[in-house]
């Protein structure tokens, strides 16, 4: 909860609930932090300081004992006091120094081996000590220091990467020294310092680390000198100062703008003491009183206001020195890998809150200036740079990325591209632009930038860059409306204008995207003729300020009345005159608009406030440099959205466990030589592996060498190779170590190859003992078989033969783990050879084989597996390079290797490195050229294709790879802890370990050899007709079925075709997330079979019994591994009797039951067997017999509690073969008794499949004497004894013996906590959610109407409501005159004319591309029925049929299949009225009954069923529908007849609703019978019938100013009267 808790406002929790980011109380769930903070040793380190003499030891405590003396360690490499300790999760850093002077130093101690002398890293940035020391998991924060003075420098060390020199970051907001420090894993708070002592406290953000930390509360006493200790809530600051404080503070981290609390106190006073800690306690060691002194006292967290505990004092007296230094200080998750892990959802994730100011001049400049839009009054950041020097470019972004196009020097055409995610890098080079532009504008939506004119030669020209393809040319569109330069753009996602300008300096060109090869319109003009002006906007607002001739203002166009001329907004101040903002560039976000720079090679940075824009701009931080000609660019200008699409962190879920054991001292791949002739090394940095590798120390000499490399855990060794002088032919033999501790010296050679005068194209692997190098040759030849060993614990001597491999051979690669290599890759062969390590002088055995027989591939792998990866066609040589991955299993090497990835790219003769997660493919020949690209393959997801990384540092081929974590050398393992549910103490459920909604039915008869169909059930919409997927691989029938929550298997089966006999041993995979693709086949049963049962668990499936080869009949059980599916079935236990053609197999998560049939003589036997999956090799145990006649050729499923068999077969002799209806239930917890007869199936039928969920079985196709069937009969255990529902979710194809599987069966989990919505407050109980879809009420529909009539249907997009409305799906038939009103999720039009109809159409906001859904009907026919309702209920009021009528009728959403209910009815008959409501009230208005009405009737939604009210009236009387929407307060209807149709819009008030409704708008042109929808904010009339004929205008009512005449909006598709209107925004939703 530490990072949960905080204080919200009641509207702040109001915006969560209706966005729906809140939860119910059944949502909410409890972080185990102790969890994540237990895995670390549990020790504190102290090291160095003043003593009786400078040290450097170092005294370690053990929590678990810490009232023992503490024990010597260490030493660190160098005596020093004023050190800085910080900590990862695995080491301690000792930074700085002040002995003899100050130093750089950073000193890394290893808590695996805490009796090593700690080993140089770093350095720091600059020479220092006495500073603050502060970590999150992955970086370590040295905070201010005392060289020179009390400075404010931060330096951070990345852990993954801890050779380098420190990074800068952003500054301390106050300098210090002498100060201290605590952290969580999310801030770093710096506290005291500064002689002679201070109460302040900054906080570093870690997350935005290259700000200036922030000033938080103060400490209650002024400290320096003091320690610091804490945990994931708290920070205490401990002692210190002159006088020799014993008092402790803490920090709340949760509440840090607060003062700190006083605790403790410490039991002695002291100053120069430090602390380490845990996350229940803190201890505070040594120190001066002034005497130096070893006391260690301990705080306990829990108690913290009692004095601290005395516990084992230091190995002597000391102070000045490290603490800290402890894997469980500061929150952090220990060396195990404990953290919390965020379940990835689809939904938005905010954009950076930022803009950019990029080139200019003088002189011309590259840099990139990033303005913090939360913090603007502080200097911008330097970003970037551009990738080149730049003016009068112009600039356009989206969400993720910026573009700077065009320019000077000397007029260009390139296009730069930012990525706002990573704006440290520099741009990269993309385009071009269609022409050379310079001195233009610019304007841009998500997706395409626009850039228009030229100067000083005045151009039409627009240029379109596509985001989505932005490498490509630029497209020419437009053109502006006549040549112009200088004119600056800005717009909004549907349109961009650019103003003023050379030419008609005061004119505006508008361009419409969705037309925009169209010739820009003229809109404006501005008030004020000029160019070089800075642009932003909103979605509503253009703004255009200064320019030149030089003016002082800000020019505002109304994007709604875009013709109008601007007006005249936010001058600016008088010390920005005599230039205005000429030359400057613009930018801003959807509430302030900054511009920038500008003449006179200014710096300032002003900004408008869009909400109060008369008021003067304001002044705020300054750019880095002051420059004119720049450009702005934000990913929130010009209306772009504030989120964007992405992961969204709901919460954890809970703790991804990931562990590593094995080399974790050097976290790289190296790269060595290569062709031509290579004596380079690039390094891989696993932990940054997106970045370029860094280039290293040389080889001794230019070679390549082919996958002749391997590890040590401390150096890597490069053997031979070719193409080198002066060696005989170019061979080589030396043999070259890298020492990992000093990889940028040059490698030297240290042994040589035995027997042989080079060696090339061998492979290589190894353990942590031995390299083993097979085959090869020297030049021109011969080849060998030979296998050497290479000793890495003697490494000056040379390498030693050893094994053999199959025969003489090259050109082909290694891997392996600990206790084996595999040689494979050869030219033409798939073979694998295997040695073993243990035994090496054998020769080896053969494994595998590979799929392919291609060589010059590379391979690599981890403790399990082995990947062999590219490669060239031997046949081919200058042909195709293949992108294939092979996986050998190193647990069943016997087997075919299986097809994994497959690579982006082809190539061969590339290099190979990787850790216990990863694996790299580095260079080579990919396709047509040497390339330095480098793809990861992620072992725990191999399946994908591997990743794209950062570029190794050269291009070449012929190389070769190596690290001291691949090939089993670290094992990687990963696991899930989850949360545990606050209300009851469940445990939630990972995301995706749940299966989907769905059954699949699989081949089947009754051709010969079975059919490959595969139909899948979706049972949340089971009325539905199944839906064909993809295909099994091939055809069968007979065959078994199991589920797991990923995947549903497909096995066995008969196929009268097949050779050598009919019965098959082929298990094919269908993966739920791509079912429409081919299942993709596995590994094999261990004998295949026909006509037996299956079951499973979440991890295995069991396959029992049935027809084996040559007429034997099985009793064998086989299990297959889902997580191992390639290898092979295991045979486990047996059924008690040889038997087939079950009448049932079921289970649930703890035993499988095989169930009648007939036995190996063709006796029909009705026993029941059960197999115990936790004893799986044991005999099944005979249980209770199925009750009824025997019977067979069936099939079950079931849930955690029962298991159902229903229908069946048994041939009496002679009559006709008999079949049943019979349902029978096991109960899984009462299973020794007879299978008692619950339902009976709507037909008596065998050879069915079956599959289910928790609370329906479906049984499917199927056959009877009459034939095969399609149909399917669902059986609801809940309600077991009732004859089952036959469902219309039909098979495609007439068929039976089909296999059905579900993820959902036998007990599997139904649901998972995961997919509720995580909790974003902490754990109390919330009100109920105020469920709003954002995605759903951004839209309108109008549905049917006339003339024709229609049955289409319009979508109005609200947020770009100029634009045509779209169209989408149609209602089921042709219809007009009716009502419509919906909920969040659908809208419903029902009744109306031609007919009159009853039916009401549903429309799915997620498809409404589909055709809309019969649903209802209502309880009569009719027509000019008018509609309102609130989330639950859709309410249809009066109508004709033929006569008018007060018939009220009620659809209820949830159950929106059965007829709606009659209610209370209206006051008096009436037709044609119109409807207006909230969520607690709905409204019918006017109508007729042969006479205008003005009348309001009221309906209680919570009192449904009385004669509704009569209320106030309307301000006219009418006869025909009006366009009708409403928000929570008031309902508007627009437009009226009878008589020449009106503008007039009257306006419910629903608060005082008794009196004449008063007047509103009007809307722009009289008309009657249009159709209305809306949102919160907006109502719009559609359509309808003026004077004469009908239209397809829309106009918009602004609810905040429903005075105002209606604005008039994008149309209809076409025009339309008397449709339907629905929207999840109306009605108060």
């Amino acid at each position: 909860m530490s990072d949960k808790r905080g204080i919200f406002s009641l509207d702040e929790f109001y915006d969560l609930q209706v966005s729906g980011e809140t939860s119910k109380i059944l949502d909410v769930f409890r972080y185990v932090n102790s969890l994540a903070t237990s895995g670390g040793p549990a020790y504190g380190y102290w090291g160095g300081g003043i003593g009786p003499s400078n040290l450097s030891s170092v005294d370690r405590i053990d929590y678990t004992n810490d009232a023992t003396n503490m024990v010597t360690k260490g030493p660190l490499t160098e005596v020093g006091y004023y050190l800085v300790g910080i900590s990862s999760p695995s080491y301690g850093y000792t930074c700085g120094n002040l002995y003899p002077g100050y130093k750089s130093t950073v000193q890394r101690a290893d808590y695996a081996n805490d009796t090593a002398t700690a080993v140089v890293k770093g350095p720091l940035t600059r020479s220092d000590g006495s500073a603050s020391g502060l970590n999150s998991r992955s970086y370590g924060y040295f905070a201010g220091g005392q060289n020179p003075g009390n400075n404010s420098y931060v330096d951070r060390i990345d852990f993954s990467n801890d050779s380098s020199t420190a990074s800068p970051k952003g500054n301390l907001d106050t300098g210090r020294g002498k100060c201290a420090g605590t952290s969580n894993q999310s801030y770093g708070w710096a506290t005291g310092g500064i002689e002679p002592g201070t109460t302040k406290v900054s906080r570093i953000d870690f997350s935005n680390d290259t700000a200036t930390s922030s000033p938080k509360g103060e400490m209650v006493t002024a400290r320096m000198g003091h320690s610091g200790s804490g945990n994931a809530d708290y920070g205490y600051q401990a002692g210190g100062n002159n006088n020799y404080k014993s008092s402790v503070d803490r920090i709340d981290y949760s509440n840090d703008t607060a003062t700190a609390v006083e605790k403790g106190p410490l039991s002695i006073g002291r100053r120069y003491v430090d602390g380490v800690s845990s996350p229940s306690y803190g201890w505070h060691a040594g120190g001066e009183t002034p005497t130096k002194i070893s006391t260690c006292d301990r705080i306990d967290y829990s108690n913290d206001t009692a004095t601290a505990v005395v516990k084992g004092s230091l190995t002597s007296a000391k102070a000045w020195f490290m603490g800290n230094h402890s894997a469980q200080s500061n929150d952090l998750p220990g060396p195990t890998g404990i953290a919390p892990a965020t379940r990835v959802e689809a939904g938005m994730t905010p954009v950076p809150n930022f803009g950019y100011f990029a080139g200019g001049m003088w002189p011309v400049v590259s840099t990139i200036d990033r303005i913090d839009y939360a913090n603007d009054t502080a200097t911008a950041a330097v970003k970037g740079p551009l990738d080149r020097d730049l003016l009068a470019q112009q600039s356009t972004s989206n969400s993720t990325h910026g573009y700077f196009a065009g320019g000077e020097p000397s007029g260009t055409s390139k296009v730069s591209r930012m990525e706002f995610s990573n704006d440290t890098a520099t741009t990269s080079p993309k385009g071009p632009l269609s022409a050379v532009q310079k001195y233009f504008g610019a304007a841009g939506n998500l997706s395409f930038g626009y850039y228009a004119g030229n100067a000083p030669s005045t151009v039409s020209t627009v240029s379109r860059i596509d985001y989505s393809n932005d490498t490509a040319t630029a497209l020419a569109k437009g053109p502006l409306s006549f040549a112009k330069g200088n004119a600056q753009g800005c717009g909004n996602l549907s349109f961009g204008y650019f103003a003023g300008g050379n030419g008609n300096k005061s004119s505006v060109d508008r361009i419409d995207y969705s037309n925009d090869t169209a010739t820009a319109s003229a809109k404006g003009p501005l008030e004020n003729s000029r160019s070089t002006m800075a642009a932003s906007g909103t979605s509503d607002f253009g703004y255009w300020s200064g320019g030149y001739p030089y003016y002082t203002k800000a020019s505002r166009i109304d994007y709604s009345n875009d013709t109008a001329t601007a007006v005249a907004k936010a001058p600016y101040p008088s010390t920005v005159t005599p230039y205005g903002f000429s030359n400057s560039a613009g930018t801003g976000n959807s509430t302030h608009g900054y511009a920038a720079g500008g003449n006179g090679y200014n710096s300032y940075v002003w900004r408008i406030d869009y909400s109060n824009d008369t008021a003067n701009g304001v002044e705020k931080g300054s750019l880095s440099q002051g420059r004119l000609r720049l450009s702005g660019v934000s990913p929130l200008e010009n209306a772009l959205p504030s989120k964007e699409p992405g992961p969204v962190d709901k919460g954890a879920d809970g703790y991804i466990s990931q562990s590593t054991s094995g080399n974790s001292t050097y976290p790289y791949g190296y790269v060595a030589g290569g062709d031509p002739t290579k004596s380079s090394i690039d390094r891989i940095d696993f932990g940054n592996d997106s970045a370029t590798a860094t280039p290293k120390g040389n080889l001794t000499q230019a070679r390549y060498n082919y996958n002749q490399s391997v590890a040590s855990p401390s150096h890597g060794y490069v053997m031979g190779g070719y193409g080198v002088a002066p060696e005989p032919n170019g061979n080589a033999s030396s043999i070259d170590r890298i020492d990992f501790s000093n990889d940028t010296a040059t490698a030297p050679s240290v042994a040589n190859i035995n027997n042989s005068p080079g060696l090339y194209s061998a492979g290589a692997t190894g353990n942590n003992d031995y390299a083993y190098i097979g085959g090869g040759a020297i030049h021109p030849g011969p080849y060998y078989s030979t296998i050497r060993r290479f000793d890495f614990s003697s490494d000056t001597t040379n390498t030693v033969d050893k094994s053999t491999l199959h025969a003489n051979i090259n050109f082909h690669t290694a891997t392996g783990n600990l206790s084996y290599g595999y040689f494979g890759g050869y030219p033409s062969k798939t073979l694998v050879d295997r040695l073993d390590y243990s035994n090496d002088t054998a020769a080896s055995s053969p494994k595998g084989p590979l799929v392919m027989t291609w060589r010059l591939r590379a391979s690599v792998g981890n403790q399990s597996y082995g990947y062999f990866t590219g490669g060239q066609n031997p046949s081919n040589p200058s042909g195709y390079n293949s992108t294939n991955v092979e996986r050998i299993d190193y647990s069943n090497d016997t087997a075919t290797a299986s097809s994994r990835g497959p690579m982006a790219g082809g190539r061969y003769l590339h290099a190979t490195s990787g850790s216990g997660q990863y694996g790299y493919n580095s260079g080579g020949r990919q396709p047509t050229e040497e390339g330095s690209s480098v793809d990861r393959i992620d072992y725990a997801n191999d399946t994908s294709t591997p990743s794209p990384r950062g570029n190794m540092s050269y291009k070449t081929k012929s190389w070769s790879g190596l690290s001291s974590q691949e090939d089993g050398k670290q094992s990687f393992t990963s696991g899930f802890i989850p949360r545990i549910r606050w209300v009851d103490s469940v445990a939630e459920a990972p995301a995706g370990s749940v299966a989907p909604g769905h059954a699949y039915f699989g081949g089947g008869g009754p051709s010969p050899s079975g059919k490959t169909i595969v139909d899948r059930l979706d049972f949340s919409n089971d009325s539905a007709a199944m839906a064909p997927k993809g295909s099994l691989s091939q055809s069968r029938k007979q065959l078994t079925a199991v589920g797991s929550p990923s995947y549903a298997y497909m096995m066995g089966g008969y196929d009268a075709n097949a050779s050598p006999g009919y019965e098959l041993s082929y298990i094919d995979r269908i993966d739920y997330a791509s079912d429409t693709s081919t299942a993709t086949p596995k590994g094999l049963l261990a004998e295949g079979t026909y006509y037996a049962g299956a079951t499973g668990t979440a991890s295995y499936g069991y396959n029992g019994g049935g027809q084996a080869s040559s007429g034997v009949v099985s009793c064998t059980v086989q299990r297959i591994d889902y997580s191992n599916d390639t290898a092979t079935a295991s045979p486990k236990g047996y059924l008690t009797i040889r038997r087939r053609n079950f009448a049932g197999c079921v289970g649930n998560t703890s035993y499988g039951y095989w169930s009648g049939g007939e036995n190996n003589v063709s006796t029909w036997i009705s026993t029941t067997e059960r197999v115990d999956f936790s004893n799986d090799t044991a005999a099944a145990t005979v249980k209770g017999p199925v009750d009824g006649p025997v019977r067979g050729n069936a099939d079950g499923t079931g849930n955690a509690n029962y298991g159902y068999y229903a229908g069946g077969y048994y041939p009496d002799s002679p009559a006709p073969a008999h079949r049943y209806s019979i349902v029978s239930r096991i109960d899984f917890s009462s299973d020794t008794g007879t299978i008692p007869t619950k339902a009976a199936l709507s037909a008596s039928l065998s050879a069915m499949g079956a599959a289910g969920n928790a609370s329906y079985g479906y049984w499917g196709a199927g056959a009877d004497p009459s034939g095969l069937k399609t149909s399917v009969d669902r059986v609801d255990f809940s309600n077991d004894t009732s004859t089952p529902t036959v469902v219309t979710a039909y098979l495609s194809d007439a068929r039976a013996q089909a296999g059905a599987a579900s993820g959902l069966m036998y007990g599997l989990p139904q649901t998972a906590s995961a997919a509720i919505a995580a909790p974003v407050q902490p754990p109390f109980p919330y009100p109920e959610q105020l469920y709003n879809p954002a995605s759903n009420k951004l839209h309108g529909y109008i549905g049917g109407g006339s003339p024709g009539p229609l049955s289409s249907v319009d979508r109005i997009t609200f947020a770009n409501d100029t634009a045509t409305a779209t169209p989408k799906g149609s209602l089921t038939a042709t219809k007009y005159r009716r009502g419509g009103t919906g909920n969040v999720n659908y809208g419903y039009i029902g009744a109306g004319r031609p007919g009159p109809i009853s039916i009401v159409d549903r429309i799915d906001y997620t498809n409404d591309t589909a055709t809309a859904t019969a649903k209802g009907p209502l309880s009569s026919a009719r027509a000019g029925a008018a509609a309102v309702g609130n989330a639950n209920y859709g309410y249809w009021f009066g109508g004709n049929n033929p006569g008018y009528t007060t018939r009220v009728d009620r659809l209820d959403f949830a159950s929106d299949s059965s007829a709606a209910v009659t209610k209370g009815s209206l006051t008096a008959v009436r037709g044609y009225g119109s409807a207006v409501g909230n969520q607690n009230y709905g409204y019918h208005c006017g109508g007729t009954d042969g006479n205008p009405q003005s009348n309001i009737d009221r309906v209680d939604y919570s009192s449904d069923t009385p004669t509704m009210s009569p209320k106030g009236q309307l301000s006219f009387s009418q006869s025909s529908n009006m366009a009708d929407f409403s928000n929570s307060n008031y309902g508007w209807l627009a437009g009226r007849s009878p008589g020449p149709s009106r503008s007039i819009i009257d306006r419910v008030d629903f608060s005082n609703d008794t009196g004449t409704t008063p007047a509103r708008g009007p809307l722009t042109e009289n008309r009657a019978r249009a159709t209305g929808t809306g949102d919160s904010n907006y109502g719009y009339a559609c359509g309808g019938m003026p004077e004469s004929g009908r239209v397809s205008k829309v106009e918009r009512v602004d609810y905040s100013n429903d005075t105002a005449t209606a604005s008039p909006k994008g149309n209809l598709t076409s025009v339309r009267a008397d449709a339907g209107g629905v929207s999840a925004g109306d009605n108060g939703l």
